[in-house]
């Protein structure tokens, strides 16, 4: 809901009740006791409902905790993630306990992409080039190249690579974490440390990550041409089929009904 245009047609209504509404607020009900005062929760009602997870952040911790049974799932298999970033002696913030995934907070502002976009503000390309190619290197981890189409994960969502030598080209992962973006990675005194990794799939390559955490950096475009960074990491030859499999894996996440009544009423007459 737009709550902007709501605020208008409260005013025009009746001004007095600016201060009504500006004084509501919302009260959680557990069947649990809740030791920690959250500042902030949010839910992510857009998925299906066995990927649907609550965000709780409190002073200095973030729980994330599952909606309902059906997502106890899907939360275990973060929990398997957090274990493969550990086996590649990859920096995590999570860890399972209880049910929950449970991080200590960090300031936004050593978020990866803040940090991106404050280097190009400064000016400082040679340092912004040097983060990028260090983020680069952690995702080369442990990959390895594949000759064949059929192998890849492209074949597995019917995707067709006309070009042959694209695949070649590329480094996979045997369990790519494809959220690795720059927006799911903090960058605290020169080390990466990554977190909310929800999403696991076999035959990925590296490349798709790295092309995922550009476009979806929207603050870099205030600062540098998006194409020129394509074409510096050679992710230009990429583009269509990249695009294709990010909307698949977005398609299998989300729930269609949801996505389909926000996508056509993204505000509301009241």
């Amino acid at each position: 809901i737009n709550e902007i245009d709501v605020f208008r047609e409260i005013l025009k209504t009746n001004p007095e009740m600016f201060t009504f509404f500006t004084n509501s607020f919302l009260i959680e009900i557990s069947k649990e006791t809740m030791n920690l005062p959250y500042k902030y929760i949010s839910f992510n009602n857009l998925r299906k409902a066995k990927y649907r997870l609550i965000t709780k952040i409190g002073e200095d911790i973030v729980e994330k905790q599952v909606v309902t049974g059906e997502a106890r799932e899907h939360l275990e298999h973060m929990g398997e993630n957090i274990n493969l970033l550990k086996e590649n002696a990859i920096k995590s913030l999570d860890e399972m306990k209880e049910n929950h995934l449970i991080s200590k907070y960090v300031d936004q502002k050593y978020l990866l992409n803040e940090v991106l976009t404050q280097e190009l503000e400064k000016g400082n390309q040679k340092t912004f080039d040097y983060i990028i190619e260090k983020y680069k290197d952690i995702l080369l981890k442990n990959s390895f190249k594949i000759e064949s189409y059929e192998d890849t994960i492209f074949k597995q969502y019917n995707i067709p690579v006309k070009d042959e030598n694209l695949i070649k080209d590329m480094n996979f992962l045997e369990n790519g974490l494809w959220d690795m973006t720059f927006k799911n990675c903090f960058y605290i005194e020169n080390e990466f440390y990554f977190f909310d990794q929800e999403w696991r799939a076999k035959h990925i390559p590296v490349e798709f990550i790295l092309y995922r955490s550009i476009i979806y950096t929207i603050s870099l475009r205030r600062y540098i041409n998006i194409e020129d960074l394509m074409e510096k990491y050679h992710l230009k030859k990429y583009r269509e089929i990249f695009d294709e499999l990010d909307s698949k894996l977005q398609k299998e996440i989300r729930d269609d009904k949801i996505w389909k009544f926000y996508s056509q009423n993204k505000y509301f007459d009241i």
